[in-house]
């Protein structure tokens, strides 16, 4: 074991500095007043556990000697990666213009700029870009409030549904599919078929 931990630590060193690459490239800082909202982001993107993924998928891809320019293009296979970071930059732009109560009802964000009558497609982001950091308090409170319901009830299958549902709302905006809204509802109360069918977290 003690000669793999330097050999894991300088893979991972490794990727961290391709990882920071892609970061840099994306986000990078620009020289007007919108500078501090993209510090902001970086602050919130480029962080350790951000690289365990990355590490893992190169490792993956050496083990089965897959060329890693193949990996790192499949990212923005089809300008997809670069896209959905694009309109979440653009997202959150729009979310500073009114950052207390929002702009209200509608689409704000866009493939190339604010405004242009699109969705983010990231649920925080344009929820907020409707309802302002007020409204995504409200939001983060009720999906911590879920969470809590879900760890008192001690049922693994609910807390794995929950992770799934909120890490898709990351890529979509949900808030306004009704079946999003049954789920979380049904997870903060467990149907029956959670309850008999989920193993207690922790059960031996």
């Amino acid at each position: 074991m003690g000669a793999v931990a330097p050999i894991l630590g300088a893979a991972l060193a490794d990727i961290a500095r391709d990882v920071d690459r892609q970061f840099d490239h994306l986000l990078a800082v620009p020289a007007d007043p919108r500078a501090r909202l993209y510090e902001a982001m970086r602050h919130a993107a480029i962080g350790g556990g951000k690289r365990l993924r990355p590490l893992l998928t190169v490792a993956t891809a050496r083990l089965f000697g897959i060329a890693e320019a193949t990996v790192e293009s499949s990212y923005d296979d089809g300008g997809q990666g670069s896209d959905r970071v694009a309109r979440w930059q653009h997202g959150l732009e729009a979310a500073a213009r009114a950052p207390v109560f929002g702009l209200g009802p509608g689409s704000y964000s866009g493939p190339f700029a604010p405004f242009q009558g699109e969705e983010a497609h990231n649920s925080p982001i344009d929820w907020m870009d409707a309802t302002g950091v007020v409204g995504l308090i409200a939001l983060l409170s009720l999906w911590a409030w879920v969470a809590h319901r879900v760890h008192v009830s001690q049922r693994a299958g609910a807390g794995i549904a929950l992770c799934a549902l909120i890490v898709f709302s990351m890529f979509h905006f949900v808030l306004r599919q009704p079946v999003f809204w049954f789920f979380l509802l049904a997870l903060a109360s467990p149907l029956p078929l959670l309850r008999a069918r989920s193993p207690r977290l922790g059960a031996h």
